[in-house]
């Protein structure tokens, strides 16, 4: 059990002791004839004795899930399914997007091992439904009680012959719980193992494509909530830093310094078009060529504070965009940042605009009108790019790798 888990079931304890004080006030002061037309506030919300204690139910049987393991754990619980009552206490808790990520993923994962290891995919027993078959005029409480006594694995898969007539009735109720379920019970489980398979089994290896599945699942199990979101992008900022540091390990040593002729070479190159007392342009500078010319900075070994002061400067003269090429060149700037930032959709947005340019002939009407649309998009996002100059950098990189590693 993770750190995650243990601070909520803490948590679970302590809300489940507070509702089982309100309901013994509660008790104390009226009479039992009229607790179940009692209303209790709770949070400005109204509440009977019978639902707070059916939530201490719903409590004593999440904390039941998360604290045995499968051994202890009694056949009832083998399959939590209150996802809705799980999302409930998660938006409730000041816990941080990790702690929630790694709880959901608990139970997740916890599901779906003891649905392979008792075949039990297909035959996952819904209590309210059972409830419904076996014992529809009961309390929370009352039922709570009865619960305990029945074994549903070994009834459930005994021959009638073997089981008394009590426990025929409740292996009825199992067969008709189960029946009604059924199909959106195979949903349930075919969620879970999606996420199995494109998180649970790779957490460290996961992808952009992994996660596009992940947040299909998640959101038909906890019902589009903000937990979802929450979740997502927890994993959104594992990959990125997972992304990071394979760019930080692959990334090439210091490069040698040039020789001397090298050197006034490159700086005369430079000194054309780059003031070099104050890293500023001597005119708007377009993405191909910052690259270039950081790239010369770099082989002069221009401090990176210095090539970022470059760069900083290029963002304050910026060059009018006249061609597509240059269109497309910070489409792939905007790429690199895609998983980061999320900016799926205006990418989309972007190469449609894209390709409507180049069916169109330049300075008419309909390509103007591309044009525009697409700068606004550009606008919108432009303030979500990180101001690290990763992308600078990493481009650089590939542009000074040797012509054979260039190729691989």
């Amino acid at each position: 059990m993770n750190e995650s888990v243990q601070k909520f079931i803490n948590h679970l304890n302590e809300y489940k002791k507070l509702m089982e004080k309100i309901v013994k006030e509660v008790r104390e002061k009226i009479n039992p004839e009229n607790e179940n037309k009692e209303n209790i506030v709770i949070n400005g919300m109204k509440f009977s004795l019978r639902q707070i204690q059916g939530e201490i139910m719903d409590i004593s049987s999440l904390i039941q899930f998360l604290e045995k393991d499968k051994k202890e754990v009694r056949q009832e619980h083998y399959i939590y399914q209150r996802f809705s009552s799980l999302v409930m206490h998660l938006e409730n808790v000041s816990f941080n997007a990790t702690d929630k990520a790694n709880i959901i993923f608990y139970i997740i994962e916890k599901n779906y091992s003891y649905a392979q290891e008792k075949n039990m995919i297909h035959n996952i027993i819904d209590i309210n439904k059972f409830k419904e078959f076996y014992a529809p005029e009961m309390d929370a409480m009352q039922f709570a009680q009865v619960m305990k006594k029945i074994d549903f694995f070994r009834i459930g898969n005994a021959s009638e012959d073997t089981l008394s007539s009590q426990e025929r009735i409740i292996k009825d109720a199992i067969k008709k719980a189960i029946e009604a379920t059924k199909e959106r019970d195979q949903l349930f489980m075919k969620l879970h193992a999606l996420i199995q398979e494109h998180y649970l089994s790779k957490q460290d290896s996961f992808n952009k494509t992994d996660l596009k599945y992940i947040n299909f699942a998640l959101q038909k199990l906890l019902n589009n909530s903000s937990i979802c979101a929450i979740t997502i992008r927890s994993l959104e900022k594992s990959l990125e830093k997972r992304i990071l540091n394979q760019k930080k390990k692959d990334a090439p040593k210091i490069l040698k310094k040039e020789n001397n002729y090298n050197y006034k070479a490159l700086e005369k190159e430079v000194s054309e078009v780059i003031e070099l007392k104050d890293m500023y342009p001597k005119r708007p500078l377009s993405l191909k060529e910052k690259i270039y010319y950081l790239s010369i900075l770099t082989r002069m070994n221009v401090n990176k504070e210095e090539r970022f002061q470059f760069l900083r400067n290029c963002e304050m003269l910026k060059k009018e965009i006249v061609e597509l090429e240059e269109y497309q060149n910070i489409l792939n700037r905007l790429r690199y940042y895609e998983e980061s930032v999320g900016l799926q959709s205006e990418i989309q947005s972007i190469e449609e605009c894209l390709i409507e340019m180049t069916k169109t002939n330049p300075q008419t009407e309909e390509y103007l009108m591309w044009e525009e649309i697409l700068k606004d998009i550009l606008k919108k996002i432009e303030h979500w790019i990180p101001k690290n100059y990763e992308f600078e950098e990493e481009a650089v990189r590939l542009l000074l790798l040797p012509k054979e590693d260039q190729n691989e």
